[in-house]
C-alpha cells in the first residue's frame, strides 16, 4: 500500500473545551474579586485618613459635636468595612480554589485528549508499519532475485563484476536512499559517490551485454566499446 494511501490521523478540534471555559470563568471571577478587594482597601485607607483628621478635635479639649457624630459614623463604617473585607478575603480564597480545581480539570482533559490522539496515531502508525514491512519484504524478494541473476552472470565470465563489488555498491546505494529520504542507514554519501541502484544495475547489465555480444561477434559491439 503506498504511503499516501494510508489513513491519516485527524487534527484535534479547535473548539474551546468545557474545562478551558471553566478556567477562563474562574480566572475572571478571581480577578474581579481582587479588584473589589483593592477598592475596599482604598476605602479603608480613606476612612482611616478621615478619622485621624478629626480624632483630635473629638477626643481633645475641643469636644467638637459635629466631628463626634462623623467620628461615630466612621467608626461604624470601619467596623462594617472590616467585616466586608474579611468576607471578600474569604471569597477570594474560595475563588482561588475554584481556579485551582478548574485548572486541574483542564489538565486532565488535555491529558485525555492527548491519549485519544495517541490511540489514533498508534493505529495509523501500525498500518504504516505494516505497509513498510510489506514493501521491505517485496524489495528483499526482488533483490534476492537480482542477486541470484548477478551470481549466475558472474559465473559465465562475461565481464560482470564480482559479487563483492555488487554487494558493496548495492548496499551503499540502498543506504544512501534510506539516509536521504527517511533518515535511516549509515548517512549520506558524498555527491560524487551517490549512485542509484537502478543506475548501477543498468551499467552492470550493459557491460555484460556488451562483452557477450563481442564474444558472439554481433554487429555494433565493437562500435559501442
Amino acid at each position: 500500500m503506498p504511503w499516501h494511501d494510508l489513513p491519516q490521523a485527524g487534527a484535534p478540534a479547535p473548539a474551546v473545551s468545557a474545562a478551558a471555559a471553566g478556567v477562563k470563568k474562574a480566572q475572571h471571577q478571581l480577578a474581579s474579586l481582587r479588584n473589589k478587594r483593592q477598592a475596599a482597601e482604598q476605602r479603608r485607607l480613606d476612612l482611616e485618613t478621615e478619622r485621624e483628621a478629626i480624632a483630635l478635635s473629638v477626643h481633645g479639649s475641643g469636644h467638637h459635636k459635629e466631628n463626634r457624630k462623623r467620628l461615630d459614623e466612621i467608626n461604624l463604617a470601619v467596623a462594617t468595612h472590616s467585616s466586608e473585607c474579611a468576607s471578600i478575603d474569604g471569597a477570594i480564597r474560595a475563588a482561588a480554589q475554584e481556579l485551582a480545581n478548574a485548572t486541574a480539570a483542564e489538565a486532565i482533559e488535555e491529558q485525555r485528549d492527548r491519549a485519544r490522539q495517541a490511540v489514533e496515531l498508534a493505529q495509523a502508525m501500525r498500518v504504516a508499519g505494516v505497509g513498510a514491512a510489506e514493501a521491505l519484504a517485496a524489495f528483499c524478494g526482488r533483490f534476492e532475485r537480482f542477486w541470484a541473476l548477478s551470481t549466475q552472470l558472474h559465473a559465465l565470465n562475461c565481464g560482470h563484476v564480482s559479487g563483492g563489488v555488487v554487494r558493496v555498491a548495492a548496499s551503499r546505494a540502498v543506504g544512501n536512499v534510506l539516509a536521504q529520504q527517511v533518515n535511516l542507514g549509515g548517512g549520506l554519501l558524498p555527491p560524487s559517490e551517490r549512485h542509484s541502484l537502478e543506475a548501477l544495475v543498468d551499467r552492470w547489465a550493459a557491460q555484460v551485454e556488451h562483452r557477450a555480444r563481442q564474444i558472439l561477434g554481433e554487429a555494433g559491439a565493437e562500435e559501442a566499446a
